[in-house]
């Protein structure tokens, strides 16, 4: 099972680029194309959920939904929805 943090030199291998020039691609893509930030403290490690999901969407090139499975957001709305129904509280 891969690990969730991916490594800048993983990135350079996936970006078909040096690893000597991976940072300033990675930055390039951040800056124009909405590539994903590094982890809070670990500047050279990234989320490697965000990275894939970046990748699936053809690099943020088009405003595609992601798959309900990739929306934690959704995931956290729906398990609100089923603990205020088991607990009945309401918001």
């Amino acid at each position: 099972m891969a690990t969730p943090i991916i490594t800048l030199e993983e990135l350079a291998g996936q970006l078909h680029v040096k690893e000597t020039t991976a940072r300033a691609t990675v930055r390039r893509l951040q800056e124009k194309h909405g590539f994903p930030h590094a982890l809070p403290g670990l500047p050279a490690r990234f989320s490697r959920h965000c990275v894939d999901l970046w990748f699936r969407t053809n690099g943020g090139a088009f405003a595609a939904p992601a798959p309900a499975n990739d929306r934690p957001a959704d995931a956290v709305a729906q398990h609100r929805s089923l603990l205020d129904q088991r607990y009945g509280v309401a918001p």
